[in-house]
């Protein structure tokens, strides 16, 4: 075996272990991703269940505040019942974003 043919072996095998190294990294750096997308999600369910449960809280013994609204009433805690089912089912992140999208509309309906 000559020095150019050492010389190439080395190459490639620095090619490969760089390719290792590089895969390693990216499926390390994806594991992280999902890991921190996870606890995102879960504690932005957390503080949507907060959310719901204050609009709850709100609505609950209230109907004289609606007055002639009672359809609205009945909607807005069918709303909240979807939301919920909804929050047990979320396994993404643009989930957690639409039903963050959806409880902020509802805080607006119950504050105007």
């Amino acid at each position: 075996m000559t020095i150019e043919d050492l010389a190439v072996k080395m190459d490639g095998l620095a090619t490969k272990t760089d390719l290792k190294i590089d895969e390693s990294v990216g499926s390390l750096a994806i594991m992280v991703q999902n890991g921190f997308m996870e606890t995102a999600k879960q504690e932005d369910l957390l503080a949507l269940t907060e959310r719901v449960k204050k609009i709850e809280e709100r609505l609950d013994g209230h109907d004289k505040e609606f007055k002639g609204m009672h359809q609205n009433f009945d909607d807005l805690f069918q709303k909240i019942k979807e939301i919920r089912e909804d929050m047990k089912e979320a396994d993404s992140r643009a989930d957690v974003v639409d039903l963050q999208i959806r409880v902020s509309k509802l805080e607006k309906k119950i504050r105007s």
